[in-house]
């Protein structure tokens, strides 16, 4: 498997995104300016259009882990028990 760049990540983090959405019957956004470019790929933060716009905590999602896409285009969606640099960890050792 090749490994992709940022904008095909960023792709695969939206479609996931779009299915979350319906989920929870929101309209959500990444939150660009938050995405953190680590060595094994991209994390990309969440959360409502309305709190992206407002900044209103109370417009915001609650226990919305980041979603994770690997430089092989492997997404993972991180939970919140644990701070994401840890959830990355944890998946390295689980493999």
């Amino acid at each position: 498997m090749s490994e992709i760049h940022e904008p095909e990540a960023v792709e695969i983090a939206s479609d996931r995104l779009t299915l979350i959405a319906a989920e929870v019957g929101d309209v959500l956004e990444l939150l660009p300016d938050q995405t953190i470019r680590a060595a094994g790929g991209w994390i990309f933060f969440y959360n409502t259009q309305s709190f992206a716009r407002s900044g209103n905590p109370l417009d915001g999602l609650a226990g919305n882990g980041p979603l994770y896409v690997t430089r092989w285009g492997v997404l993972h969606e991180l939970g919140t028990a644990l701070p994401w640099l840890e959830a990355i960890e944890a998946l390295g050792a689980s493999r």
